[in-house]
């Protein structure tokens, strides 16, 4: 009979070929049911820290709970809600609508991101509150939020108004016109695409199963699905020559992707070229500089090298040993991998 590795179990069978159960003495069973003990008590506290307390039930908005602002204030900074809003601190339709123009017209370019981000985050609580989700003033305050959000390379605040102006979407809202529903559904292909969240992505191809077709055959859709199928293949040249066009000629390719897809690919642009790299040194013994840059798309070779210094990546006579690289370039990504947020 060969002997057991470490760590194998060894099933023993009687003469009848009925397993055995094992012999457990008494000071086995005492540990056992001590443990066991001590989990009930672990289990008990989690579920006390878990339940949602009264301020925090209160916090989420239900038709029940919704309310008529009187408020007319325009700006007002953004609090996170610990009780059922009041109707004196919450503004009115009528309000928000002539605060989100005068942050369009007047403050946009004015005040620093953190100040208008928090300005629109109030605006959106406001109507969370009173139920305006899905009508013309909330797409219209997300839709913007979402673009500015990806001008200051804020990925959280993008996520937030992608979300729900995508769920409108999908519940058949007939208020956004099909230009910007297929601008929107292509920024969730590309987002979840260059994410690497399968689930998400078998759910962005399944629902466009159920959207008019004006919509599924858009340029921005199609070109959208190209990135994706790209990204799936591992295909990170294609898209960084993408990401190249859109930043030298945008112009030219703007009836093919949506106006704000540089800057969602600028946002991800280090980590696809980290993955590109990944594969060039895996697959080379030496590269120059100079050969990078052109691979990596960067504008100079002067930033190719900001690049490599910049992820500890020598690079000593203009020349990379790929084995000494390699390692050091797989570690980056995993904790690239390891910090998506989504």
């Amino acid at each position: 009979m060969p002997r057991p590795k470490f760590g194998q179990r060894t099933t023993v069978y009687s003469s009848g070929g009925v397993r055995q159960p094992p012999k457990v003495d008494a000071d086995e069973l005492k540990r056992r049911a001590a443990r066991a003990a001590r989990f009930r008590q672990v289990d008990s506290k989690t579920k006390d820290q878990n339940s949602p307390t009264a301020d925090e039930a209160s916090e989420v908005a239900t038709p029940e709970r919704y309310v008529k602002g009187t408020c007319s204030v325009l700006e007002k900074d953004y609090l996170r809600l610990t009780a059922p809003a009041r109707v004196e601190s919450v503004r009115p339709p009528s309000v928000l609508s002539v605060a989100f123009n005068r942050l369009q017209q007047e403050l946009r370019y004015e005040k620093p991101w953190e100040y208008i981000s928090g300005q629109l985050r109030a605006i959106r609580q406001d109507m969370k509150v009173q139920g305006l989700d899905g009508s013309q003033l909330s797409l219209d305050v997300y839709t913007t939020n979402a673009r500015w959000a990806l001008e200051s390379q804020d990925l959280v605040q993008f996520i937030q108004c992608l979300s729900a102006v995508t769920r409108q979407i999908h519940t058949g809202s007939v208020v956004l016109s099909d230009n910007v529903q297929a601008e929107f559904l292509a920024y969730e292909i590309v987002y979840s695409a260059l994410q690497g969240f399968q689930l998400d992505q078998m759910r962005c191809l399944r629902r466009l199963r159920s959207i008019p077709r004006s919509i599924r055959e858009h340029n921005f859709i199609r070109s959208a699905l190209r990135l994706r199928s790209w990204a799936a293949l591992g295909d990170y040249y294609r898209i960084l020559k993408v990401y190249e066009s859109l930043r030298e000629q945008p112009r030219r390719f703007g009836k093919m992707l949506p106006s704000h897809m540089l800057d969602l690919l600028e946002i991800f642009s280090e980590n696809i070229r980290l993955r590109l790299l990944r594969c060039l040194t895996k697959a080379y013994m030496q590269l120059r500089v100079s050969v990078i840059s052109k691979w990596l798309r960067f504008p100079t070779e002067g930033d190719c090298r900001s690049f490599l210094s910049h992820h500890d990546l020598p690079h000593d006579a203009d020349v990379i040993v790929c084995k000494q690289c390699n390692l050091n370039v797989r570690r980056q990504v995993q904790a690239l991998e390891c910090r998506r947020v989504g």
